[in-house]
């Protein structure tokens, strides 16, 4: 049967939007799927990278969507392949101040030159102007969700 309602474009731009991201996800992961850590443990070295501190382990943990046990469990495997060490508070010894490694920077680096290899292929081609419409687009389909979220 033949859908002829109005909002099958809608539903095919969804669809291509969707394929994108599956095969942007897809060539990431098979990038640092080459790279001696685990997904967890990327997903932590780079956020301790880009703020300086990580979160609580709960606050991890809820934000990863995995539990706190697992976070405890990348931390420590981070801590003991040399990419992060964890030092005690001085005033508190329940809390560890985690910080970043040579070997852990090395890792991020490694780890951009990826993802920054994948972006530069995506948008071959790609005009900055037609990057920036895109964007712009992609900001007003996001409000539009947010709104639509909120009220119902």
């Amino acid at each position: 049967m033949k859908n002829t309602d109005n909002t099958a474009p809608l539903r095919e731009t969804n669809h291509a939007i969707g394929r994108v991201m599956r095969m942007h996800h897809k060539l990431c992961e098979r990038g640092l799927s080459a790279l001696p850590i685990h997904r967890a443990q990327h997903m932590l070295l780079m956020r301790l990278s880009k703020e300086g501190v990580l979160p609580s382990q709960k606050e991890l943990a809820e934000h990863m969507n995995v539990s706190p046990a697992a976070i405890a469990m990348a931390l420590k495997r981070l801590e003991a392949d040399g990419y992060i060490t964890r030092e005690a508070d001085k005033n508190d010894s329940r809390i560890n101040g985690i910080a970043i490694t040579e070997l852990g920077c090395d890792m991020v680096k490694k780890s951009r030159e990826i993802f920054d290899s994948i972006d530069t292929a995506m948008y071959k081609g790609v005009s900055e102007r037609e990057r920036e419409a895109l964007l712009a687009t992609l900001a007003k389909i996001e409000a539009n969700l947010k709104i639509f979220l909120e009220g119902k």
